[in-house]
Formats: structure tokens, sequence, C-alpha cells
């Protein structure tokens, strides 16, 4: 087991129950760049440049002892997923998808973008139509957030 205190801590949990934290989190997190990028372009609307960090990119952090830990690569899926959900019936072209992910403001690459819907569409996220143009989500009702025992989108309160 590892040396980390609050590690050990948490693999006494089960799985599944690992599982659902680690699903909240992404969610929050997901929440959080969202939030960034609004505060950032205030920042430019005062015409203060923001800090150059990407929200979508973690930054390299640093270990105890001082050295370079690797950079995390970003999950897209959740930004992805976000954009397709604005339109969920709409079949989406992957420099559609990327126009989306910039407005939201992660810039990233047309390739990268179609490799990962094509792994959203290999995990049954998404789905292609007949004619194997473009992504559609597989099933809309699924990503819908919704506030407990309501029908009404969960309104989540934003933590700044």
């Amino acid at each position: 087991m590892a040396d980390d205190p609050i590690v050990q801590l948490l693999a006494k949990q089960s799985a599944a129950r690992l599982r659902d934290m680690d699903a909240t989190l992404s969610g929050q997190i997901t929440d959080l760049q969202v939030q960034q990028v609004w505060v950032r372009r205030a920042l430019e609307e005062k015409g203060v440049t923001p800090p150059t960090t990407s929200p979508a990119t973690s930054e390299t952090t640093h270990g105890e002892n001082g050295s370079r830990a690797k950079r995390k690569r970003s999950n897209k899926r959740e930004a992805i997923m976000k954009v397709l959900m604005t339109n969920p019936n709409r079949v989406w072209l992957p420099s559609e998808v990327k126009e989306g992910l910039l407005a939201e403001g992660i810039d990233s690459s047309v390739e990268a973008v179609r490799v990962t819907l094509r792994r959203m569409g290999d995990d049954r996220e998404l789905v292609r139509p007949a004619d194997g143009n473009g992504w559609k989500v597989a099933d809309p009702a699924a990503h819908q957030l919704t506030a407990p025992g309501s029908e009404e989108p969960d309104k989540r309160a934003m933590t700044f």
C-alpha cells in the first residue's frame, strides 16, 4: 500500500464508492474550469492580461523533494460532452467541436478532438449517423445534470 496516509484511508473505501468520488470530482473540475474561463474573460474585458495557463491543462507541480512531477494530460471528454450537450441531437463534426471548445476557452487541435471523439464512440458515449460523418450523443438523457428529485437542471453554486 502507498506511504501516503490519505491514499491508505481512501483505499479502505469500496471500488464503487471510489468511482463515485472520482466522477463527482471530475464534474467539479469541469465546473471550475468553466468558471475560470468566465473570470479570465472578465479580466480581458477590464484590459487585464489573464494568466497564460489553459484551464484544461494542469500546471507542473513539484514533489516534496523539489523534483518536477510529470504533467498530466487533460481529459477533454467532459468538455467535449458539454459542447455536444448544447445540442445533443445534432450531428457534430470535429471542426465544430473544436470551435465549441475554443468558445469555452479550451484550445485543441482538430486531430486531438477527432481522436477523442473516436474513443468516445468506442466507449459508446457517442454514435455515428448512417452516413458515417460526424458524431452524436448516444444517450442524451444520461448526460443531463438534474437536481435530486427535480426535473430541472442542477443550478450548481459557483464556488468563488
